[in-house]
């Protein structure tokens, strides 16, 4: 889609593969959470994830006028590395583009 013409939209979808104690953390999207899914730094400073994460999202942005698009996102499928399930989650946004 195209943030600067109105009426475009997207529509993806999306694997996330994150293994225990990965350095790579999804930028775009927040994971599902769950008590065995933690980040946190050791009393080295040293960041790490307990025990890592997968899943899918699905998402769709619309821009109903120039400069401003909506979007609305599903995860779904979240598992730990152990088979731990974890929720499902919606996250919607408005962006604006100045």
């Amino acid at each position: 889609y195209d943030i600067k013409k109105a009426h475009t939209y997207s529509v993806r979808g999306q694997y996330y593969y994150e293994e225990a104690n990965s350095p790579i953390f999804s930028s775009a999207f927040a994971p599902a959470y769950s008590f065995y899914n933690q980040h946190y730094v050791d009393n080295k400073g040293v960041g790490h994830v307990r025990n890592g994460f997968k899943g899918f999202v699905a998402n769709v942005n619309y821009v109903p006028f120039q400069n401003v698009s909506i979007g609305a996102y599903y995860g779904f499928g979240n598992k730990d590395m152990d088979g731990n399930k974890l929720g499902d989650y919606w996250r919607t946004d408005v962006n604006f583009m100045f």
